[in-house]
């Protein structure tokens, strides 16, 4: 009876460690994710960030080119 007794408490005890391996297994790939996920939103917003920056640059050049050919244009009929 007694080494029933102590068998059972040992396959509880090795259950309990099993569950415990599992839970905190479990706790390090949630956490694991969690940092991917915030890794994943910084880098999504930092390349949000750099397609303004780029729109704003090719727009800024846009206007640049426009108005190089304006007075290109005016120039050319002697308007100056």
């Amino acid at each position: 009876m007694k080494a029933q007794n102590r068998e059972e408490k040992q396959a509880k005890a090795q259950e309990r460690e099993k569950l415990q391996r599992e839970i905190a297994a479990r706790e390090r790939a949630e956490r694991i994710q969690a940092e991917y996920e915030d890794r994943l939103n910084a880098m999504q917003a930092d390349n949000e960030k750099k397609q303004n920056d780029l729109r704003e640059a090719l727009e800024q050049v846009k206007q640049k080119i426009f108005l190089h050919i304006r007075i290109n244009i005016l120039l050319k009929i002697n308007f100056f």
